[in-house]
């Protein structure tokens, strides 16, 4: 869920003996992290990463759709668990040849374990949730097989 939220909110804990709703902060926002996330990620694969992308022959684009945990509270057993879930719309395009080459919707969906303590796992698993996206990304034979006919068309 994004929207008129503060950029660094990524869920509501419930804590204290009331329940009292909470809301659950990272140090960066989600937009920071996703592009740091993402540049190393496509660092890693070999990529030459630029900021301008006028300079770039392929730009991602990615719109993140949802990025949120929620937690689930048992009253009968006193524990819970934690739920994140990351939707994140994903293309590259041609910048000379104006046109997409590929374009994708990741979703990830990763639940914990139960704990009397499910606060304690929200940051965690939702970065499990957003790794897991980032990794379909990469892994995604559709994209890279995009990727090498762009390459094979540019010699």
């Amino acid at each position: 869920m994004r929207g008129n939220i503060e950029k660094n909110v990524i869920g509501e804990a419930k804590t204290g003996t009331f329940d009292k709703r909470t809301p659950i902060l990272i140090d960066d926002g989600v937009v920071e992290i996703s592009t740091k996330t993402l540049q190393e990620a496509f660092g890693k694969l070999g990529f030459n990463i630029v900021d301008d992308e006028h300079s770039a022959d392929l730009i991602f684009k990615g719109r993140i759709n949802k990025f949120w945990v929620k937690e689930f509270l048992s009253s009968r057993s006193g524990s819970g668990q934690s739920e994140a879930e990351v939707t994140f719309d994903v293309a590259l395009f041609d910048r000379v040849g104006v046109k997409t080459i590929w374009f994708d919707r990741k979703v990830s969906h990763i639940k914990s374990g139960s704990s009397l303590d499910p606060t304690s796992h929200n940051k965690i698993i939702i970065n499990e949730a957003f790794c897991k996206v980032i990794s379909s990304i990469i892994h995604d034979e559709e994209m890279r097989k995009a990727i090498r006919d762009f390459i094979q068309k540019k010699k």
